[in-house]
């Protein structure tokens, strides 16, 4: 949808066809997910009224994805939700009581080692951390130096 260009609709059909997938069904699967992420206001939807008097829903992305995709920088805070909300951070939360009530840290009950000694035994997670980091850092500091008077 960004490709699209701001504040371009796009069909669920035209979208699918954009995806490396032969199965038939994907705009229907698409659907589904577009409804959900119009729920959460992540998607704005138009209606469109067809030839046949049909109704087509269009959808573009809310303001909030400018969060999402990649700015002139090149860099965007979606690698950092997806590492939060990946499985690996995830399983943490299942040893908190543990380590609340025995004490130690879940992210080392989950795994057997530190956070960081994981990273070299998962090249995926290391990949997707380091990536997290580093649009972090570059989004973080370029508004640090947009804002920081100091240098003056």
């Amino acid at each position: 949808m960004a490709k699209a260009g701001q504040g371009a609709f796009i069909s669920p059909c035209e979208l699918a066809a954009q995806l490396p997938s032969k199965n038939s069904e994907s705009p229907v699967c698409l659907i589904e997910c577009l409804g959900f992420l119009l729920l959460t206001e992540c998607l704005i939807v138009h209606l469109r009224t067809l030839p046949d008097g049909r109704v087509e829903r269009l959808y573009s992305l809310a303001p909030v994805c400018k969060f999402l995709t990649k700015n002139g920088d090149g860099v965007s805070v979606a690698p950092l939700l997806l590492m939060n909300q990946d499985k690996v951070l995830m399983e943490r939360w299942y040893h908190l009581t543990e380590a609340v009530l025995d004490g130690g840290v879940p992210f080392d009950m989950a795994y057997g080692m530190t956070a960081f000694e994981y990273h070299g035994t998962d090249p995926r997670f290391n990949k997707l951390f380091n990536l997290a980091m580093s649009d972090h850092s570059t989004l973080s500091m370029k508004k640090i130096l947009e804002d920081y008077q100091g240098f003056e």
